[in-house]
């Protein structure tokens, strides 16, 4: 059991000294049960008084605070908290230090901070000036020129100042000092209390005096010490009375009807000793805080009692926050923010544990057991506030705390081991058992649940054999008296076994991990890995009851006074049956860690091991904070600032609306919310981080808008304000009257001229498609001169001719021929004349028929050849219809007509590029030679055929742009004699 209080025992061996023990135990083959054994009891448990704090949020210059050396705090009616410090005047809003500064400003330092009844915010500096901030700016109270030991504003807009010099007031509206009772040559320590009361130290005469409704009073002090100096004194004064502190002894002073007496109560007196003390305050929870280089006492004045905070720290000031949390100023650690001082705490920090790393707890009568994620166990006498802590040797996980109180036996596990302690040392129960999660005894046995199943010891101290009654993990274990059940809650739902025999009733749950569970009167409770919460009656019928929120993960479960509190990695869970609802408590809410590892009820008081050591929560804990504000510092359009809010804003389309937010919402550290919302179709809320320095609006429909602003808190809540700006967007020029009228009237103008340029468009279209029209008709035309070129009456009348001759020869088989082939020529010309394109075959067999046809008239010898390159689709390729036979015809009459000797004509077809290329070759007299051969045979002739078809190439040319081209080229021989004409015709066929 735990010793007492008072006692302190340390053995301490060195870890070399521990490892030369075992080696030379095992040297000596000394069992492993007695090596162990032996081992375990030269650590003695060590009996320490408790220190245990409230937890703090640490505020230091890590966190942007300018400097660790804190003087004053006070908190002004919005809400913002001031501090004044080694590095200045600050305004903290709970995410950003502002500060304030004026020019005239010799000494950065600025203490004393005081506020009046119009707002100010008065502080001095050690050089003796005064300032106060009055529209977000610093100003000078000059006019003084004394040395200033303190400063205090009182209800009716008047600043006191102490000095040596005596008393002096300020008055703000009159901007003007009156030196106050001119008796009072020294003053220091000025205060002014709840009632408007001014209290100060009257140095000179040894005197505390009191300012009430104008009049002065004074008051001796009784000491008990051969002289007390008023000088090295702090006074505070409240609605529990007046009361003085002495630097020099120690004593702590009431006020007595007309003189301050020593408080004697021997709690206070004790505690007071040995300190040096900063500060004295009467706070509004009716405690006296007395503030020391080594942490703060306070003093509950109703009931003695007297507690020491955070020793080793050296404090200065405290206010406590309209959001109710307690704000600590020091002078080497910033700020130390309390969110609730009902939340205490025990840990390594505070040297009330030896690790802060708690996983299990187990509760037996009045003593706590815990054991810690690095070896160590502890018992803890919540009777006398007293801690024993042991280290089993291993750092590593303790596991499976059950302590066993018919045995006086405290069970649990280490690497594998399972001991028992009793009597001041440890018995190994199980060697190289599996990982232990829960141990119980029941019916006269010790279960195990471990990762392998559970497990079942039939003795405790004697035959240590175990065997398994369940393959699957097991995580928890719950004795149930009414029929003597043992259940076991694991990966595989519950068991339900006889605690006796060991043997399974029944199922429950079963394919469902099962985390922990937990009974209340004739029900069990289990905590599902998902997060469910179910219930499990008498008749084994299973309800849900609720889900964890935030999606946390349970560890443990425990539940008393219809409320289940649930230990989970966001913190502790707890949620009331009757009336379904969940609170949620973690650091934000005072908790030293949000990692909760177990939990269990000791009268009023729910017990949590956290990662940072233990905690206790009261158990009807409530948590109702005043709702976070939220201010609109900053509003600008397009950079220009806003003095005030207006009722109504009007804005020029595409102005940006640009606002600097902030926040009063301390109790949710910086996890809070800033949300706005803009009416134009669109009600969502958007949010912004705490951290938001300053956002602009999307752009803003034209129309009327309707802005607001609010702060949503670390528990959703809604701040208590909403800021609201109404205003109109103007819209653009595009969407004014005057500019519909001057569209209105463009369109007109526009219209018109349309109108004329579509008729010009209309008209020149005409003109183009009469021209057409006639283009057309001269092409048809053409064809027909073509055609009639074709049929030169000349070439038929010879043609007949020389059938007729064959005919007179009696030739008549050459005669049928060949007026078959004048038949067949007179057909296709007649076909292709009303054709405007054909293809290069049909164009290459008329021009066959042509060909042999020309040559019966010629006198033999006579050659024609015609070459068409391989690359030539002739049936796909399409060229203007008799395009080639008129240049035919002018090689037949003009060149190899008038030849003597051999006649030859050659025809190649070849493409180039994208062009058609036909090349007409002869060998006749040149077209010179037969130019003047037919001025003597007929004065004034012209090529009929020729005139038309350079008249239909132009027409062709003009119809589509460069359609086809004809070259002549005169061919001479080497006497530079005519020698024949090339024709070469391009047709572009892309």
């Amino acid at each position: 059991m735990p010793l007492s209080w008072g006692i302190k025992i340390y053995i301490i061996i060195s870890e070399g000294t521990l490892k030369n023990f075992v080696r030379l135990a095992l040297k000596q083959h000394i069992c492993k049960v007695k090596v162990i054994c032996a081992f375990m009891g030269c650590l003695v448990w060590a009996a320490t008084v408790l220190a245990q704090y409230p937890y703090y949020h640490s505020i230091t210059t890590e966190e942007g605070l300018p400097s660790n050396e804190v003087y004053s705090i006070v908190q002004d009616a919005d809400g913002f908290i001031w501090i004044g410090c080694d590095a200045g005047l600050y305004r903290y809003n709970g995410i950003t230090f502002k500060q304030f500064r004026n020019e005239a400003q010799n000494s950065r330092v600025l203490t004393g901070l005081t506020i009046s009844s119009s707002g100010r915010i008065y502080s001095y500096n050690f050089n003796n000036q005064i300032f106060y901030v009055e529209n977000d700016s610093l100003h000078e109270v000059e006019g003084l020129n004394k040395v200033i030991t303190n400063i205090a504003a009182d209800k009716s807009g008047q600043l006191w100042v102490s000095g040596t010099d005596g008393l002096f007031i300020y008055n703000e509206q009159a901007n003007t000092w009156q030196h106050f009772n001119p008796n009072v040559r020294s003053a220091r320590g000025i205060m002014v209390d709840n009632a408007g009361d001014v209290w100060f130290l009257d140095i000179a005469a040894d005197l505390v005096g009191r300012v009430h409704k104008g009049e002065s009073y004074f008051y001796t002090v009784h000491s008990n010490a051969a002289s007390l100096s008023l000088a090295a004194c702090y006074i505070s004064a409240g609605p529990k009375g007046a009361w003085l502190l002495s630097l020099d002894n120690g004593e702590l002073y009431e006020l007595d009807g007309e003189v301050f007496e020593p408080v004697l109560s021997k709690g206070i007196v004790d505690a007071l000793k040995g300190r040096k003390y900063n500060h004295l305050l009467q706070l509004s929870d009716g405690r006296l805080w007395c503030f020391s280089f080594s942490g703060v006492l306070v003093y509950n004045l109703d009931t003695d009692e007297t507690e020491l905070l955070y020793d080793g720290v050296s404090l200065s000031n405290a206010i406590i926050g309209q959001e109710g949390g307690t704000w600590l100023t020091s002078l080497h650690k910033g700020l130390l923010y309390i969110p609730d001082m009902r939340l205490y705490n025990w840990n390594a920090t505070h040297g009330a544990l030896p690790s802060s790393s708690t996983t299990k707890l187990d509760l037996y009568e009045d003593t706590l057991y815990y054991a810690t994620s690095d070896g160590y166990i502890g018992s803890f006498d919540l009777q006398n506030d007293s801690i024993q802590n042991h280290y089993v040797g291993a750092r590593t996980d303790v596991n499976g705390l059950y302590f066993d109180g018919a045995r006086n036996t405290l069970f649990f596990s280490s690497a594998s081991i399972i001991y028992g302690w009793q009597n001041g040392r440890a018995e190994l129960i199980i060697n190289n058992a599996p990982p232990v999660k829960s141990i119980l005894k029941a019916g006269g046995k010790v279960y195990y649940a471990t990762s392998l199943g559970l497990h079942v010891a039939d003795t405790i101290f004697g035959d240590k054999s175990t065997r398994k009654l369940i393959d699957t993990w097991c995580r928890d274990l719950l004795y149930v008296p009414v029929g003597q059940q043992l259940w076991a809650a694991g990966d595989d739902g519950i068991k339900v076994l006889n605690a006796y025999t060991g043997e399974i009733d029944t199922s429950l749950l079963t394919g469902t991990q099962v985390i922990a569970i937990a009974q209340n009167s004739e029900t069990v409770f289990a905590l599902l890995y998902t997060g469910q919460v179910v219930s499990i009656s008498n008749g084994y019928s299973v309800n849900l009851v609720s889900t964890l929120p935030n999606e946390a993960n349970g560890a443990d479960l425990e539940i008393a006074e219809n409320q289940l509190m649930i230990a989970t990695n966001q913190g502790l869970m707890t949620y009331e049956l009757s009336s379904q609802t969940w609170l949620k408590l973690n650091k934000i809410s005072g908790l030293s860690s949000n990692d909760i590892k177990a939990v269990k009820l000791y009268k009023e008081q729910i017990w949590i091991a956290t990662g940072n050591g233990l905690q206790t929560v009261p158990l009807r804990y409530s948590y109702t904070k005043p709702k976070a504000k939220v201010y609109l510092k900053i509003l600008s359009v397009n950079g220009l600032l806003l003095n005030t809010l207006p009722p109504n804003l009007m804005l020029n389309y595409g102005d940006v609306l640009s606002f600097v937010p902030e926040a009063v919402a301390f109790s949710s550290m910086g996890k809070h919310h800033y949300a706005y919302q803009l009416f134009q179709g669109d009600t969502a809320w958007q949010l912004l981080p705490a951290s938001t320095q300053q956002f602009s609006l999307p752009s803003i429909a034209p129309g009327p808008f309707t802005f607001q602003l609010k702060v949503i808190d670390h528990l959703g809540r809604d701040s208590g304000n909403i800021i609201t700006l109404k205003g109109y967007m103007q819209p653009p020029f595009w969407q004014r009257w005057w500019f519909y009228l001057l569209v209105s009237a463009a369109g007109v103008l526009l219209a018109f001229v349309g109108f004329r340029y579509r008729l010009q468009i209309l008209r020149r279209k005409q003109q183009q498609e009469i021209e057409r029209v006639q283009l057309q008709n001269e092409l048809e035309l053409s064809q027909q001169a073509a055609l009639k070129a074709q049929m030169n009456p000349h070439f038929i009348f010879n043609v007949l001719n020389s059938i007729k001759s064959y005919i007179y020869e009696n030739d008549r088989k050459s005669a049928g021929e060949y007026l078959g082939t004048f038949a067949k020529l007179i057909r296709r010309i007649l076909t292709m004349s009303g054709a405007a394109n054909v293809s290069l075959e049909e164009e290459l067999d008329t021009l066959k028929l042509y060909i042999e046809l020309e040559a019966m008239l010629l006198e033999p010898p006579f050659d024609y050849t015609l070459i068409v390159a391989p690359n030539i689709d002739l049936h796909g390729k399409r060229i203007p219809s008799l395009l080639i036979q008129p240049y035919i015809e002018n090689a037949f009459q003009h060149g190899l007509r008038h030849k003597q000797g051999i006649k030859q004509l050659t025809i190649s077809i070849s493409h180039e590029k994208d062009n058609l290329k036909i090349t007409i070759d002869d060998n006749g007299v040149g077209r010179k030679a037969a130019e003047r051969l037919n001025k003597d045979r007929m004065p004034g002739h012209q090529s009929f055929a020729s005139n038309a078809s350079g008249k239909r190439l132009a027409l062709l040319n003009k119809s589509q742009a460069n359609s086809a081209d004809v070259v002549f080229v005169d061919k001479t021989d080497i006497k530079d004699e005519p020698a024949g004409t090339t024709v070469i015709i391009t047709i572009k066929t892309a």
